[in-house]
């Protein structure tokens, strides 16, 4: 861990940055840092924030005929170098930072130290700590296919920090097949009916750009929301709560979506809004308790922060009243976000930093390799399907109509009005 400076770059060198992030730690009363409140048993604690070190690396290549300015065997390079080099940090867990980050990050091994790096001094892990880094990957996604590599990180993955944060996943994945059942009970009959939803669920994987759109939109904003839901009820930043997050403000995502699924969004915000409330309270019943159990001063305060992010980040997701804001960095504090998407043969794609993959939270090098390759080829699925939808072929267009015709047949024998009132 470091000393505290705030939040900056620390090094740099041909492919990567080091920069310096911060976290709540707890000093018992020998003067020792443990991760959490409970390992420092003490009678003494007392909570601090101190920085550490993390390593970002330069965008590797993982789509076919990609090409970045370091390969991925450049980018696990360094990843090694520097594991290697924080493992040696002189010291017992625990310590306090007293070694100089230029010590550990060294000239002669490529590193370039700027003037609050210089500064900088590091000890070794605090008590509790699993001995490896939390490995956090970014990758390019395309918008529309967000939900098929959610799905599969999903089923890949089975640990990760925070509270509820799989379960988050997990039911934004529900959330957005729900959301996309009433997109095309809307395409079919102009309006939402309640009684059509189970056929409309059966048919939510349909081929057509504008329905994946929906679904992958409010997955991603599922999880975003959800975690600044529950961020009140633990000592944890807000961002250990979501099992992937995406590096754009929602209004660009949002601007990016055909103008039906914008449509839809907008019309009917309000209901999306309430439902996946409604989802995520079932989920953190006991929110209000966590949240005094924190020892926080200021819990009403904390807790009506969280509300009003969660509807802004929900308003900003659907509608076009948040425009002028930059809602992401405002709620996800220290969360690089970038000016625009990605593009890859002429595809734009999401940086997505997924926060969570496999069945350990400290993966080894090996590990790590092989989750690297994992993802990426997920993403190449991704990115291979959203080719397809936005180039139907005639039969992936015959689907669809098919599917809104099912409906509105449906929805006929119903009688007037389909069985809607929306």
């Amino acid at each position: 861990m470091l000393e505290r400076h705030g939040t900056a770059v620390l090094a740099r060198c041909r492919g990567a940055e080091v920069t310096l992030d911060v976290d709540t730690f707890f000093k018992d009363d020998q003067g020792r840092l443990h991760t959490t409140e409970e390992g420092a048993s003490a009678s003494m604690v007392q909570p601090v924030t101190f920085g550490y070190p993390e390593l970002v690396l330069w965008v590797m290549p993982h789509l076919p005929g990609e090409v970045r300015d370091i390969s991925l065997e450049e980018g696990r390079a360094i990843y090694r170098m520097v594991s290697q080099a924080m493992a040696e940090v002189p010291g017992a867990g625990g310590d306090g930072p007293n070694t100089a980050l230029a010590e550990v990050l060294r000239p002669q091994d490529g590193w370039e130290m700027t003037a609050l790096g210089r500064a900088a001094r590091i000890g070794p892990l605090a008590l509790g700590s699993d001995r490896g880094p939390w490995v956090q990957f970014n990758v390019g996604v395309p918008a529309e296919t967000g939900y098929l590599f959610g799905q599969y990180l999903q089923a890949h993955t089975f640990t990760a920090f925070g509270v509820h944060t799989l379960a988050h996943r997990r039911d934004g994945l529900a959330f957005a097949d729900e959301v996309t059942a009433m997109y095309l009970s809307w395409r079919a009959l102009k309006h939402i009916s309640d009684q059509i939803m189970d056929r409309a669920m059966s048919l939510v994987e349909v081929a057509e750009l504008s329905v994946q759109a929906v679904r992958s939109h409010v997955f991603s904003a599922y999880i975003h929301a959800a975690a600044l839901f529950t961020y009140p009820t633990s000592w944890d930043p807000v961002k250990y709560h979501a099992a992937e997050l995406t590096r754009l403000e929602p209004k660009k995502l949002r601007r990016a979506l055909p103008d039906q699924s914008q449509e839809f969004l907008r019309l009917f915000s309000e209901k999306i809004c309430r439902l996946a409330i409604t989802r995520v309270t079932e989920r953190l019943p006991d929110r209000v308790a966590h949240a005094e159990s924190q020892s926080v001063t200021t819990t009403e305060e904390t807790l009506r922060d969280s509300d009003d992010k969660t509807r802004l980040y929900w308003e900003a997701t659907l509608t076009d009243q948040h425009d002028h804001r930059d809602v992401m960095k405002y709620c996800f504090d220290r969360m690089t976000v970038l000016d625009d998407f990605d593009v890859v043969d002429d595809m734009p794609l999401v940086v997505k930093e997924v926060r969570a993959h496999g069945d350990r939270k400290y993966p080894t090098y090996t590990e790590m390799a092989r989750a690297q390759d994992q993802i990426a080829d997920a993403a190449t699925h991704a990115y291979v399907v959203a080719k397809r939808l936005h180039n139907p072929t005639p039969e992936m267009l015959a689907d669809f109509e098919a599917a809104l015709q099912e409906l509105r047949a449906h929805g006929a024998r119903l009688g007037p009005g389909g069985g809607g009132t929306q």
